[in-house]
């Protein structure tokens, strides 16, 4: 193709003069090899590389990892899970992925979630992303965390590294928690921009049946950025428990100073408290929002 200038701008004749073959001998001698991506399975059968989920993820974090890893988690349910992530940036992105039947299986089932269940009392999430590189959860059921809540996903003080969680296929159910029954997420850094953490929720994910006994039902959005597209949905949550002080609103998602994006109409307005008929959406700044009617 004849590259074409653009108005009052000639082409430039940029040719790169011709280089000795031995000079591109030497650069793939001491080119080095990216370093490929590590594949960690999750079990109690054979071929499994550990057999807890914080192991595996721990892993993920170790010094000689440069790229991005895969845990793959078979059988289950992981009850009882009070589960860390916090990988550091140079250390690549993370994906945590169930449905898969064996440790030997090469691809998930069909349809299938793994099932990663909190604990009865305490104030620990199922899963706690802290000030971590980006994760992507697909094919997982975190649910049955009675007091810190499903998923806390956030940024200290002082740190400044961007981070998008993405949530893929996967259910946020029957989790309770003082603030963001089903998951929090929050920027602690206000001079960094909204942007720098997001959480996004794709394909068939679902944050449903979750309490804020104070506010954030569902979701609640501190300073950060939430998106809700394709089929994936927020609805049935409840916020406002009689015996805690609060503001009992954002029965769905509670937002301060959050940018929301609703692409899916997905926020159903039976995620209200049945105490307080609170909003479904609180205080968040949407960019777009499509509700059912």
């Amino acid at each position: 193709m004849v590259p074409r200038p653009c108005p009052g701008h000639p082409i430039e004749d940029r040719t790169m003069p011709r280089l000795p073959a031995c000079f591109f001998a030497l650069l793939a001698a001491t080119a080095t090899a990216p370093a490929s991506a590590a594949i960690y399975t999750v079990g109690g059968g054979a071929g499994c590389t550990h057999a807890t989920v914080q192991a595996a993820i721990d892993a993920a974090d170790a010094a000689g990892s440069t790229s991005a890893d895969e845990i793959r988690l078979s059988g289950g349910p992981y009850a009882g899970q009070a589960l860390t992530m916090h990988i550091a940036a140079a250390h690549g992105a993370v994906s945590l992925i169930g449905g898969f039947a064996t440790c030997s299986s090469a691809t998930p089932t069909a349809g299938a979630r793994t099932v990663v269940g909190g604990r009865s009392s305490g104030t620990e999430p199922v899963l706690r992303i802290s000030d971590t590189a980006d994760a992507t959860l697909r094919n997982l059921e975190i649910r049955d965390a009675a007091g810190g809540g499903g998923l806390v996903v956030e940024t200290n003080a002082a740190g400044n590294a961007a981070s998008i969680v993405e949530l893929v296929d996967t259910l946020v159910v029957h989790n309770s928690s003082v603030s963001g029954g089903g998951i929090l997420v929050g920027n602690y850094n206000p001079s960094t921009p909204q942007d720098r953490l997001q959480l996004r929720l794709s394909g068939n994910s679902e944050v449903a049946y979750n309490i804020g006994r104070a506010r954030g039902g569902g979701i609640l959005c501190d300073y950060a950025t939430v998106a809700v597209q394709d089929a994936s949905s927020v609805h049935e949550n409840q916020a406002g428990d009689p015996g805690f002080a609060g503001s009992h609103d954002g029965g769905g998602i509670h937002g301060d100073d959050c940018h929301l994006d609703v692409t899916s109409p997905s926020l159903d307005p039976r995620s209200l408290s049945p105490a307080e008929r609170s909003s479904a959406i609180r205080h968040a700044v949407c960019r777009r929002l499509t509700l059912l009617p």
